[in-house]
């Protein structure tokens, strides 16, 4: 970029990051992804985790946590958010499936993603939920 009067300095780039709004941001590179790639009939393996060496730049020492839906065939990130530090994925999944065009999908989830909410919402939006049931929970009832 052409800087006509030189590089900005670091505290002239710092104030600019921080009055950007980290949400729109996240919501508009969403858009975006979902308007240059198809997230329609593919499989979509939702997780979420923690960002441990962000840890140390914190205030409170405590590790920030995102949720990513992830394209498995070509593996980039279609979509991320980040959880609220008094919250879980739980909460954070449903957020996110709603700007997630799921038509045809097969969507993944670990454990902490079969609940009755999260498993309608995605046959709702005429995806597909695969439930993992693992050997060692014989009383899990399946239907």
């Amino acid at each position: 970029m052409p800087f006509p009067h030189g590089v900005p300095s670091l505290s002239t780039m710092s104030r600019m990051f921080a009055a950007v709004d980290a949400e729109m941001v996240s919501l508009a590179i969403i858009n975006w992804t979902g308007e240059i790639s198809n997230t329609r009939g593919i499989h979509i393996v939702i997780d979420g985790k923690g960002l441990r060496a962000a840890a140390h730049k914190v205030r409170d020492e405590k590790t920030p946590y995102i949720l990513n839906a992830i394209d498995t065939a070509s593996r980039p990130v279609i979509a991320q958010m980040v959880i609220q530090e008094k919250t879980n994925e739980a909460a954070t999944i449903p957020a996110m499936m709603e700007l997630i065009e799921m038509e045809g999908s097969v969507v993944t989830i670990d454990a902490i993603g079969a609940t009755k909410n999260i498993m309608g919402s995605v046959c709702g939006k005429g995806g597909d939920f695969v439930l993992q049931v693992k050997r060692n929970s014989p009383a899990f009832p399946i239907y």
